[in-house]
């Protein structure tokens, strides 16, 4: 039989694997949370859009520890003075977090949202969230905060020429 001090010890171990419990989740939810990025944002924190497909050539040469790579882009959506014959460089020197694509990795069309890396190659905006991934002509939305899980390719383009020209003109004013 428990005396009414072990019942009570017993309980403040209980409670305090529950706190710490607890804390890991809320860690976690915090964390995503504060990943979060809605297209808006997204398309202000890039300075390139494009989209387009890895150069075939550069993904078969490429390994793991590869740290360049070429996209072949069949549209620019946003700072096409970066393009080079239809062509962009891209930085693979992902962070150790594991929330950064690894963009040797990539299949298909995909739309990228991408920043300067030092000049010489561009790396995405926003972790994972900066790829959109294209099937069967439909965009893969569901990493953008506000965005259905899927969408028409010609209605994801044209929304974000849309806000692409909208942050063009405040940006002028």
């Amino acid at each position: 039989m428990m005396t009414q001090n072990g019942v009570a010890s017993r309980l403040w171990s209980i409670l305090g694997w529950a706190v710490v419990a607890a804390c890991v989740l809320l860690a976690g939810v915090v964390h995503a949370m504060a990943t979060l990025v809605t297209l808006p944002e997204l398309i202000q924190k890039s300075q390139v859009i494009v989209y387009g497909h890895l150069d075939e050539s550069t993904k078969r040469s490429s390994s793991a520890a590869s740290t360049w790579l070429q996209f072949k882009t069949l549209q620019v959506l946003k700072g096409s003075s970066s393009v080079r014959d239809g062509t962009i460089a891209l930085c693979n020197s992902r962070p150790p977090q594991g929330e950064w694509a690894d963009l040797s990795k990539l299949s298909g069309d995909s739309i990228l949202f991408l920043t300067s890396k030092d000049g010489a190659c561009f790396d995405v905006s926003h972790s994972y969230r900066s790829v959109v991934a294209i099937r069967d002509d439909q965009a893969s939305t569901v990493t953008i905060k506000g965005q259905p899980k899927e969408q028409p390719l010609e209605l994801f383009l044209q929304n974000v020429r849309t806000l692409v020209s909208k942050q063009a003109q405040t940006a002028s004013k």
